[in-house]
């Protein structure tokens, strides 16, 4: 997926979410529905709602950095795409900004001035 298709596409678009990143965005990988109370589960739905949306991240695999968008759903699935011919040397910075290193793979948020550069190459106010 290339920027100027999330550009294109008001569906994407208006699921652009910079409030998200790979740490505040996802569950424990321990939570289930099985055996919560009815108030749980409504809590969970609630959660899984403020959720919706696409974000951002630094993808690290294998030593590659690159920019990468999550689109999450209503039922916390998420579905990750990468940014094809995005190139800066923002994405490194964010990495290493959060802790992160290019030989440590994983999904790291982008920092302020990556989403700067990200608004205004989506012309976005």
């Amino acid at each position: 997926m290339r920027l100027e298709e999330i550009k294109n596409s008001p569906e994407l678009m208006n699921q652009l979410r910079w409030d998200l990143n790979p740490q505040n965005a996802g569950f424990p990988s321990d939570q289930t529905a099985v055996g919560m109370s009815q108030e749980e589960l409504d809590r969970l739905s609630v959660e899984l709602v403020d959720k919706v949306g696409a974000y951002f991240y630094v993808d690290v695999w294998n030593c590659t950095v690159r920019l990468a968008l999550m689109i999450r759903d209503v039922f916390g699935n998420g579905k990750s795409k990468w940014i094809e011919k995005f190139d800066s040397p923002l994405l490194e910075e964010s990495l290493y900004e959060c802790g992160g290193a290019v030989n440590v793979s994983g999904m790291y948020p982008i920092n302020s001035d990556l989403e700067e550069e990200l608004k205004k190459k989506l012309n976005i106010q």
